[in-house]
């Protein structure tokens, strides 16, 4: 949006976005530790929500409501302290003596709230079931039941106090009413010394062309909602944060999504933008807690979300790289048999490479060479018919124990090393020869395919660190000039864009070592069908004279 499209809010001298700051800055004199607050209930009020102060007594909750009145064109203003002894007549007005003379049960709701624009209501939470109906309407539609007549209700802003939270489910649906959630703590040490030095009471006047006309709330909320649109990445965002909220155990209502749609919008709007931004979500934190603990968690998903283009990016990514890495250390040990030139495949027998898949061989058990008995050997004065020993042949140790010709020991036996020496006496089985295994050699289209994979992730990787190292550029300009987000998140998205860029370069690095090791991965090139099939390495060794070397094989190989 290069301009704002609306006539009203065009007509004043300062854009939009400067009048609003001008406002908030001017709202913020003399409060200590109060931007957060004061940005938010502004922010509250432009949108037509209602906001939540928790904390304790004398942390300037009224003083914020009264200041937020002045934000405002002729804006009437109410207050009131509640308790469970508070009647309906000190909220919405006293019934009217001469309408009850005549039958009617309408009350004057003049200086009540029912005709305020700007309403405090403190200790809201020990407001009784006489009140709570009434005023769940009134904050809700902006209407009020007075006697037969439902009558409008000029509330920009509802701002309620209290010292703790709701307790009791009747109290479920007026928490849920009041989008914005503040916890307002007392002044740390250092905001101590500033209220200290503070003097009076300043008497806040805002120049004629600054508050707010009820015309120009009219056309911003609705310019707001028909202009601005969520990015593709804050849709996403939602939709991530809800499912992150379930885990959490953070209810958040339907209606109150919805409301934080057009929440973000105005927050858009009011920066003359079209279209929200990663940045408007920052005020998230401020509109799902249920218990003041909660922001922080929300806050740290948010921060730890801004440095990824989608949540769980980097841990997507790095599942993706550490399959492609093991996978790769599977393929770079793979082992195929090889082949002659002819394509026959090759065996390894006595350290040599042969033809035969099998062979007649000596058989050697627990490393030795066994043999055949003798064929006049005895064992227990019997003479021993089966020469193989059931198959397993006899090692030296076992034929030490039998007798020549029933009479010498075969280790005392004059013909022994003879025997041993003669080849011809070694127990021989038809044994499969062990296939000569050399490193695999894969198809180019699967090197390809598995390239392409790590170079579509490498892509994805740089896209995103690109995208981090702009959000870092700008990101103390966008954190200054926005006109809600404080300037205490500069050093948290800084760490957690930082922390973001380290864990991309690591992962770019992970996918380079897997690129490299798939583009050297040997692979099988088939040349001209008609000349011949020729075997290459994808980065094949050079000859003495510069010349890459090739292992030809004969037409029709296997």
């Amino acid at each position: 949006m290069t301009s704002e499209p609306t006539s009203i809010l065009t007509r004043k001298k300062l854009n939009l976005t400067q009048r609003i700051a001008k406002i908030r800055d001017l709202l913020l004199t003399d409060l200590i530790e109060r931007d957060v607050e004061v940005r938010m209930v502004l922010l509250a009020a432009l949108a037509g929500e209602h906001a939540l102060l928790i904390g304790p007594p004398g942390t300037a909750k009224s003083m914020i409501a009264k200041r937020i009145q002045l934000a405002f064109n002729d804006a009437s203003y109410f207050e009131r302290l509640l308790t469970r002894f508070t009647v309906p007549e000190e909220v919405f007005g006293p019934y009217s003596i001469p309408g009850l003379e005549e039958g009617r049960y309408e009350r004057l709701t003049e200086s009540y709230m029912p005709s305020a624009s700007v309403a405090f209501l403190d200790e809201i939470f020990k407001a009784n079931s006489a009140i709570l109906n009434s005023l769940l309407t009134v904050l809700n539609e902006r209407k009020f039941d007075n006697g037969t007549q439902r009558q409008f209700v000029p509330l920009i802003s509802a701002i309620g106090a209290s010292n703790e939270l709701p307790e009791g489910q009747e109290l479920d649906a007026l928490y849920d009413r009041f989008l914005v959630r503040l916890e307002v703590n007392s002044a740390s040490a250092e905001g101590f010394r500033k209220l200290l030095a503070l003097t009076g009471e300043t008497a806040l006047v805002l120049d004629a062309e600054l508050p707010f006309s009820p015309q120009e709330l009219e056309e911003l909320r609705k310019a707001a909602e028909t202009v601005v649109t969520l990015s593709a990445e804050v849709e996403e965002l939602l939709c991530e944060l809800r499912k992150f909220c379930i885990a959490e155990e953070i209810f958040v209502s339907d209606r109150r999504w919805r409301k934080i749609v057009k929440f973000l919008k105005v927050s858009a709007y009011t920066h003359i933008k079209d279209e929200v931004t990663v940045w408007d979500c920052w005020i998230l934190q401020h509109c799902l807690w249920n218990t003041p603990e909660q922001r922080a968690t929300l806050f740290n998903w948010y921060v730890e979300r801004i440095g990824a283009a989608e949540a769980g990016a980097y841990s997507r990514v790095s599942t993706v790289v550490a399959h492609l890495e093991e996978q790769l250390k599977f393929d770079q040990k793979a082992k195929e048999q090889k082949c002659n030139e002819d394509g026959e495949l090759l065996y390894r027998m006595n350290g040599r490479e042969v033809l035969e898949s099998s062979a007649v061989l000596p058989v050697v058990r627990d490393g030795e060479t066994t043999y055949l008995a003798p064929p006049n050997a005895y064992a227990n004065d019997s003479k021993v018919h089966d020469r193989t020993n059931k198959g397993h042949g006899f090692t030296i140790g076992e034929l030490s124990h039998l007798q020549i010709d029933n009479w010498h020991r075969f280790d005392h036996w004059g013909g022994k090393w003879a025997y041993l020496a003669n080849e011809d006496n070694f127990y021989r089985k038809d044994t499969d020869l062990r296939p000569v295994m050399v490193a695999k050699r894969f198809a180019p289209q699967y090197r390809d395919a598995r390239l392409k994979d790590a170079s579509v992730e490498l892509d994805r990787v740089t896209k995103h660190q690109a995208l981090i190292e702009d959000r870092v550029k700008e990101l103390e300009v966008l954190v200054n000039a926005h006109l809600w987000v404080t300037a205490d998140f500069l050093k948290p998205a800084l760490k957690s864009l930082d922390e973001a860029l380290s864990a991309t370069k690591v992962i770019t690095a992970r996918l380079d070592k897997v690129r490299e090791g798939y583009a050297n991965l040997p692979v099988q090139v088939w040349g001209d069908p008609e000349e011949e099939l020729v075997d290459l390495i994808a980065s094949p060794p050079k000859s003495a004279n510069g010349k890459k070397t090739r292992t030809k094989r004969k037409k029709g190989a296997k």
